[in-house]
């Protein structure tokens, strides 16, 4: 007995011997060779002579891998999306470093698409493009659609003009008349709200002056993975009516799985001035006709008042409504006068009182992330908060809160569950008032004259509360609508979304999604009584509801037949829902000064109630051929039924046909010439339906008529056969890479037709009504987009990438309407934006002055311009072109990378440079002055016989003689449209950040497991203008699809701060 049981233990430990001498290990790192950093969540798989896998890991946080080496391995792969694989004999090591190479083909080997299907990026038949993700999270700009600006080629961004304002983005061209044209925005396959309202600015809420931003806004960039642009109805035809525009497609961050509990912070902390300001005059002060301050006695409107002191008094000169405080006065000579605000000073010039108005603000963003799990059921758990304010003290306090989880579960082995839920809150107080409301403080100091301090402005009110050194005829004193014209919101929104995906078969998949978004939006704004302009006040009370929810589900079948052959099928159904209700309390007077309570006024209550609903059921499908693995055929097909439109019309089908061709593999190129080398084509239809509410006649509130409520119908008569509108593109493009993808080339050609557009056309006042919806319009846009993606330079201690955005966009509006061949868009005084037969969207028409066939300005007998009877051209809004520049170096630790962004042509009408040299403050209404003051206030001489001013280089008289006369330099300034507008052209050097990456190897004894700190700046110059110093000529009064017009909007403004990143 004891003999059998030596003999089993020497048995058994041979055993074990044998088996620790047939297992070897392969310990190492594996690190990215392009920036040094490990790659994390890498594959390594050990494989035997068949190829076949016989074990596999994955790197850690820090790269870092260890596998066993069976007896019958022979080699070692690890691979990575994004990477080149690694392969090398399986032979035991320790502490071996692995550097992937990057492949740009295989970079995006596997990208998301529509209806987040991931694909592999060489199949695709129409241009997609993503957005480096990090640097959006790094540099952060005002909100998310502000920071696509310049990233993508064909993509336009146009901010407000208005501190955290909307952002416009339109992708390849405005496509409709009335309805929207901004692309859809879909967060981890759910469409979320960004329509602005029907101002064009904003959405649903508040008084229609306030601008509230883009709920866009609320996507938070620390819970960005990544995003993917998808441009037009070739790319976005699954999404349906809705995408008509083309897609932002955004994945959120998910858990890493890797068994391991995860923390990470990012602190951002930007500081925002002042960039540029109106060049001012410092030689002249309040007044309108040249008054002169001489012997003690200052020449002034009748109504002016004196104290007993025989000093001039200006305290006075804007009491009565009417009075326009312009800077056309006497010269700033320094004499004793009493001020404005009554207290004793001299008539001097204040040079920086515009800079003393604004101060630095700030947006401070701190977010913390912790994350688990296996990668078969994992979750991530983040919180946000984002603190920030206007340069323009007072305005847009914000605060913003924003929480969100995200659980994925492998339920079965077949069946997987991925939610998520975000839930935000944001605070604001003083939302900035709109470009040209005499409610925006900016548009008051546009006009401040030279002669008036910050100091004095803020002696707003007197001791009755009654408003004192209103600015302009119809303004403020910016310090009132800072105090006594306030507004306060408060925003919940809830966004979540669930993904149940099941592998019935091989190759076979179901999925069912539901997603919800909704918001409760309440505010107040309030104007206190004693203001010059509404001495009365008001208030309002509002509420918004917004509630919206899509189900789907599909069928989807992907296979492949020995690399001949593949398959890639799906079939879905899926049903949108979406109703908005606002609520409105409205007082027009007060009784009690100050008192914010909507009970606080001798009227009842003006309430109205707004409700608006929308449904749109949807079957869709899609089906790709591989051949080869070189060919790929697609098609799609989709029909939405859309509540908003007639019954006999709801129904609106559009497919879509495309193919690509990997020539660089079909003819076997050597990758050493042509890396990768790819045509594609595609053609597709696109439908879109209307705003609810416009096929039948629809009563709202009117007032009360003897006690009873009156009801009434809008002038603009609903048409009960509307059809959808309708677009059809066609896209052709190459993709060539050369030099190992050092080298890339994507270059694409676009056509669309945009017909059957909704627009109101002019009825006969005979019918009643002013207007009527019709389809009527078309809208052509073509044009070329060409990208260039460039490893310049790449050694182990100095990597150089570069990428270039080129794109040119051509509209020609085909048709407007049976009854007109033009309509305007928008107007702003005598300037209006217009839709013309046979031009490009968006001509400007104004006031010119008149000249001869010579060219030469025709003036009157004083030598006052004349100004045309009828509206001129002035300039075709549209840009020639856009592009950027986009570099990124990596010296050693060291991470330097930048962004210039280009404008060449269009226009711009600038409200801000008619009020600012109208009012006489720049410096460009100084010429002649010192001279015309000699002839007509010393001299006494009339305007005909000045002996001294302003000439004229090239005028002439109505009889064709020339004008040689000096005349008044306010004649400069006379009321043509054309003296004030620019060609909107510029180069902005968009973005800087400079950062650095501690080490790993110094943070090896420490908990933490990565440090990154950079230097972020945003907008820090506008390199090359045509606007005037202080005008952006990126501005706008609009979001909507009128464009072209600034007035009153904010300054350029720079960022520059921090960034901090820690994990552990």
């Amino acid at each position: 007995m004891k003999n059998r049981l030596i003999t089993t233990m020497t048995v058994l430990f041979l055993a074990i011997v044998s088996s620790v001498a047939q297992t070897k290990s392969f310990k190492g790192t594996v690190i990215d060779h392009k920036d040094g950093q490990p790659v994390i969540g890498a594959s390594v798989i050990v494989t035997d002579a068949k190829g076949k896998t016989i074990t596999g890991v994955s790197t850690d946080l820090d790269g870092v891998f260890s596998i066993n080496i069976p007896e019958t391995g022979k080699e070692i792969k690890v691979s990575s999306v994004g990477y080149l694989d690694y392969v090398v004999p399986a032979r035991p090591a320790s502490g071996a470093k692995i550097y992937l190479e990057q492949d740009s083909q295989t970079l995006d080997a596997v990208v998301v698409t529509a209806l987040g299907i991931t694909r592999e990026a060489k199949s695709l038949n129409y241009s997609r493009q993503s957005v480096d993700a990090s640097s959006m999270n790094e540099i952060k700009a005002s909100d998310f659609v502000a920071s696509l600006s310049g990233k993508v080629a064909g993509v336009s961004v146009t901010p407000s003009g208005v501190s955290n304002g909307t952002s416009r983005v339109v992708i390849r061209g405005t496509s409709s008349l009335t309805e929207n044209s901004m692309p859809v925005f879909v967060i981890d396959g759910m469409v979320i709200e960004n329509q602005p309202g029907d101002s064009g600015v904003g959405v649903d809420g508040g008084s229609g002056s306030l601008d509230m931003g883009n709920p866009a806004a609320d996507i938070n960039p620390d819970d960005i993975e990544s995003v993917e642009v998808l441009k037009g109805p070739n790319a976005a035809a699954l999404y349906g009516s809705r995408a008509a525009n083309g897609v932002i497609l955004i994945t959120t961050k998910k858990a890493r799985g890797l068994n391991k509990v995860n923390f990470s912070y990012n602190g951002n902390f930007q500081f925002e001035t002042i960039n540029q300001l109106l060049e001012y005059q410092n030689g002249w002060g309040t007044g309108e006709n040249n008054f002169k301050l001489e012997n003690s006695t200052y020449t002034l409107p009748q109504d002016s008042r004196r104290t007993n002191e025989t000093i001039p008094d200006l305290t006075g000169y804007n009491d009565k409504a009417g009075a326009k405080l312009r800077s056309w006065g006497a010269p700033l000579w320094d004499q004793p006068i009493i001020g404005h605000d009554g207290s004793r000073t001299t008539h001097s010039a204040h040079p920086d009182n515009v800079r003393d108005f604004y101060s630095m603000a700030h947006k401070y963003s701190n977010s913390f992330t912790i994350d688990g799990g296996s990668r078969e059921n994992n979750y991530r758990l983040s919180y946000t908060n984002v603190s920030s304010n206007s340069v323009v003290h007072g305005n847009n306090e914000s605060a913003k809160n924003v929480f969100n989880v995200r659980l994925f579960n492998t339920v079965f082995k077949w069946l997987t569950l991925d939610s998520k839920l975000t839930y935000t809150r944001e605070v604001v107080k003083n939302r900035q008032y709109l470009n040209g409301s005499n409610r925006n403080p900016i548009y008051a100091f546009v006009t401040l004259p030279r002669d008036i301090t910050v100091e004095m402005m803020k002696h707003y009110k007197d001791e009755d509360g009654k408003e004192m050194i209103p600015i302009g005829e119809r303004g403020y004193n910016p310090y009132w609508n800072i105090y006594e014209n306030t507004n306060s919101d408060i925003r919940d929104r809830v966004t979540g979304s669930a993904i149940m995906e099941a592998k019935i078969a091989k190759g076979l998949v179901a999925q069912a999604k539901a997603g919800i978004d909704y918001y409760g939006w309440t505010g107040t704004e309030f104007s206190n009584m004693g203001a010059r302009s509404d001495l009365d006040g008001g208030m309002m009370n509002w509420s918004t509801r917004y509630l919206s929810d899509e189900f789907s589900g599909h069928l989807r079948y992907d296979h492949s037949f020995d690399k001949i052959l593949s398959i890639n099928a799906l079939l879905g159904v899926s049903t949108y829902y979406r109703t908005t209700e606002k609520l409105t309390q409205e007082i027009t007077s007060l009784l009690v000064p100050g008192f914010k309570n909507i009970s606080n006024s001798g009227e009842y209550p003006i309430a109205t109630q707004t409700i608006s609903e929308k449904r749109i059921n949807s079957l869709y499908g899609s089906v790709s051929f591989g051949l080869f693995n070189w060919l790929f055929i697609d098609a799609t097909a989709r029909n939405d039924w859309s509540s908003t439109l007639p019954a006999v019309n709801c129904s609106y089908f559009y497919p879509s046909v495309g193919a690509s061709f990997i020539f660089s593999d079909a003819f076997k190129i050597d990758r050493n010439v042509i890396s990768f080398g790819k045509i594609r084509a595609s053609y597709a239809y696109a439908g879109a339906d209307t705003s609810p509410y416009r096929t039948g006649q629809t009563f709202s509130y009117s007032g009360i008529y003897n006690g009873q409520p009156l009801q009434g119908i809008s002038t603009t008569l609903n048409n009960p056969e509307l059809k959808p509108e309708q677009t059809r593109s066609l896209e052709v493009g190459t993709e060539v890479n050369f030099l190992n993808n050092r080298l890339g080339f994507d270059v694409t050609y676009y056509n669309s037709k945009s017909y059957d557009l909704i627009t109101s056309v002019t009825l006969s006042t005979s019918s009643g009504y002013s207007k009527r919806y019709m389809n009527a319009g078309r809208i052509d846009n073509k044009g070329f987009e060409f990208v260039i993606n460039a490893n310049p330079v790449s050694t182990r201690n100095f990597k150089w990438n570069l990428t270039t955005n080129y794109s040119q966009n051509r509209s020609n509006v085909v048709k407007v309407s049976d009854e007109s061949s033009s309509v305007a868009i928008l107007t702003s005084s005598n300037v209006s934006i217009n839709l013309e037969e046979g031009r490009p969207y968006g001509v400007m028409r104004g006031r010119d002055v008149k000249r001869d066939e010579a060219g030469r300005m025709i003036v009157d007998a004083d030598g006052k311009p004349l100004v045309t009877d009828n509206l001129q051209e002035l300039g075709v809004v549209e840009p020639k072109w856009t592009g950027s520049l986009i570099n990124s170096f990596k010296i050693y630790g060291v991470s330097v990378n930048f962004q210039i962004d280009a404008r060449v042509g269009g226009v711009l009408y600038s409200g801000t440079w008619n009020r600012a040299t109208t009012a006489g403050v720049v410096a460009d209404t100084y010429a002649g002055r010192e001279e015309y003051y000699l002839s007509s206030i010393i001299l006494g001489e009339s305007a005909k016989k000045a002996s001294f001013g302003y000439q004229w280089d090239d005028a002439v008289f109505e009889d064709g003689s020339k004008c040689e006369m000096f005349v008044n330099p306010r004649y400069k300034v006379g009321s043509w449209d054309s003296r004030c507008v620019f060609d909107a052209s510029y180069v902005k050097l968009r973005e800087v950040s400079i950062g650095y990456a501690i080490p790993k190897k110094l943070l090896s004894k420490t908990p933490l497991n990565s440090i990154k700190f950079s230097l972020v700046g945003r907008n820090l110059a506008i390199l090359y203008q045509n606007t005037p110093k202080g005008i952006d000529p990126e501005s706008a009064v609009s979001s909507g699809n009128a464009q072209g017009i600034e007035y009153g909007g904010m300054p350029p403004v720079a960022n520059v701060g921090f960034d901090l990143k820690v994990s552990f």
